[in-house]
């Protein structure tokens, strides 16, 4: 056994008894509060900066391109398609999309005074049986003020002198991406080829996979299939994957130092208890008391603080995050009024066993003092 019976009454009588000293008694208050609260915040701030992180992951895989291309058009072969999937990687892909789009400029009413004409730098994009419909993004129309059956100019980059092409505002799509949402609009593709003179051109390619992690691997060999440089999502979306997973890493750092200072009042709270019983340690020597059960006394002492706190700012950072994802909503000026959550029992438990073990760790310095007890010193003070 780790410890003899009497000792384990030694412990709890430590830890959890109100008759010491009120200094004493507050000190262990303090460090099961400081270090509850510390694994409180840790495994919640990680918690929401994964389900964030997840989230916008999802929205940004949902509407971009696994792997793309872009550039000049180029006229479509009907056989590129079936050229891709005839590959080994053929079953991995979900679907092939050849886009026609320009960077343009749309010309609205201005919102203050409709007889005068305000611009706008869009992404005009050719979607495949639209028909008559012109949508543009909620973002956009919500910033120009645009209504349906307004009317709007379009200008391409491809054809700055050519006529602009007059449409009606017939809808409005909402991608749940900001930066899709107030850049885009989109037409009939056959409109946007006639237009352009651009007939059965692409000059965007966008595949979907089953799996998006595999992109690296697919890239080289779909690429090599039809003579073009494909780029995976990892490539088009490497500054905003580098500056989440930046941030994350440093939040959790900078909440991991608030657990670590909290265990250091376990270690005053140890220490404490051991100058407060010295004569008390003393006597238990004298009685037989080897001096490694009273070592594993104070650490036990520290450890089942640890423990206790763990589970405490466990279960709260469970119950605290549960209400964010589920009754918790943000105000309506924010792009999204839900918190995204994402918790993982392994991870948040590995998180408290880390308390725990530098809870041991900060009672073992303080505990090994109990060698240093002289008996007769102690019985003569």
């Amino acid at each position: 056994m780790w410890l003899p019976k009497w000792a384990w009454n030694f412990v709890f009588i430590h830890i959890f008894s109100f008759k010491s000293r009120p200094a004493v008694r507050w000190m262990n208050a303090f460090a099961l509060f400081g270090l509850a609260l510390g694994v409180f915040a840790w495994i919640s701030t990680v918690s929401v900066m994964s389900g964030l992180q997840g989230d916008i992951k999802e929205k940004i895989l949902n509407q971009k391109a696994h792997l793309l291309w872009e550039g000049r058009p180029r006229p479509q072969d009907q056989a590129f398609e079936s050229m891709l999937r005839s590959t080994q990687w053929g079953n991995e892909i979900d679907s092939v999309q050849f886009l026609l789009q320009s960077e343009g400029l749309l010309e609205v009413p201005n919102p203050r005074n409709r007889n005068r004409i305000s611009g706008s730098g869009v992404l005009l994009q050719g979607v495949p049986q639209l028909g008559s419909q012109f949508l543009v993004g909620e973002e956009l129309a919500s910033q120009y003020m645009l209504t349906l059956g307004d009317e709007v100019k379009l200008r391409s980059a491809w054809k700055l002198e050519a006529a602009p092409l007059v449409q009606s505002i017939s809808g409005y799509f909402h991608s749940g991406v900001y930066e899709i949402d107030r850049s885009t609009v989109k037409m009939d593709r056959g409109l946007l080829e006639d237009w352009l003179g651009v007939p059965n051109a692409f000059s965007r390619l966008e595949i979907r996979l089953k799996d998006p992690m595999k992109a690296e691997n697919m890239k080289a060999e779909l690429g090599k299939v039809l003579g073009l440089e494909l780029r995976t999502w990892q490539q088009t979306e490497s500054a905003l994957w580098y500056s989440l997973k930046l941030e994350k890493i440093f939040m959790t750092l900078s909440i991991f130092f608030v657990v670590l200072l909290a265990t250091l009042a376990v270690h005053l709270a140890v220490s404490v208890r051991i100058a407060e019983k010295y004569r008390e340690i003393a006597l238990l020597q004298a009685l037989g008391a080897d001096e490694k059960t009273l070592y594993r006394v104070f650490l036990t002492e520290g450890m089942i603080m640890g423990v206790v706190a763990s589970v405490i700012g466990l279960l709260g950072s469970y119950f605290f995050v549960q209400y964010l994802s589920g009754s918790f909503e943000l105000p309506d000026f924010y792009y999204s009024t839900k918190v995204p959550v994402k918790w993982s029992w392994g991870l948040n438990i590995c998180m408290a066993s880390i308390a725990i073990f530098l809870s041991l760790l900060s009672s073992w310095l303080p505990a090994k003092k109990v060698s240093l007890v002289s008996i007769q010193e102690a019985l003569r003070s």
